[in-house]
């Protein structure tokens, strides 16, 4: 997926001299429309458009990926440390049970991640595992009772090729 196409999804990104700095949320929204083709583009007007970092008032259905805190831990003699990031994944509609199967099925998705590489405009990185911090947690509904959102945690293991 190229960078353009990105930024309909994200906020602006940070260049740190050639490279640029890819946040957690945003490689796994390319995972899942890319590499599950789970979600799409905004623009793609599919029935369920992918968002990172901030969520529109529509459509009433959509997918929304959020940075939230992670965990380090330092392994091996030298001290090496491993960032697990953490995220959110939340998912709106205007159906309880079709919203929950949704994200319970891409908690599925996620749970046989193993090495997935994913391509960000050349950058290939590497996501080694999504693991689950929660369970699917249902925050009820928007106001008007119009549509529902469920959310659930996770932290993935990314490294660069």
């Amino acid at each position: 997926m190229l960078l353009n196409d990105l930024t309909e999804i994200a906020p602006p990104f940070e260049l740190v001299g050639d490279n640029v700095m890819i946040p957690p949320s945003l490689i796994v929204a390319v995972l899942l429309i890319e590499n599950l083709s789970i979600g799409t583009l905004p623009t793609a007007e599919g029935d369920l458009p992918v968002y990172v970092s901030h969520e529109p008032d529509k459509p009433n259905e959509c997918l929304t990926i959020y940075d939230t805190p992670g965990i380090e831990e330092v392994r091996g003699m030298q001290s090496d440390i491993v960032t697990h990031h953490g995220i959110r994944v939340k998912v709106r509609g205007t159906n309880y049970n079709t919203i929950w199967q949704r994200l319970n099925s891409i908690n599925n998705s996620f749970a046989v991640i193993d090495d997935e590489q994913v391509d960000i405009d050349g950058n290939i990185v590497t996501v080694n595992a999504i693991t689950s911090t929660s369970t699917i947690i249902p925050l009820g509904p928007t106001s008007p009772k119009v549509r529902d959102v469920f959310v659930k945690n996770y932290i993935v293991t990314i490294t660069n090729d």
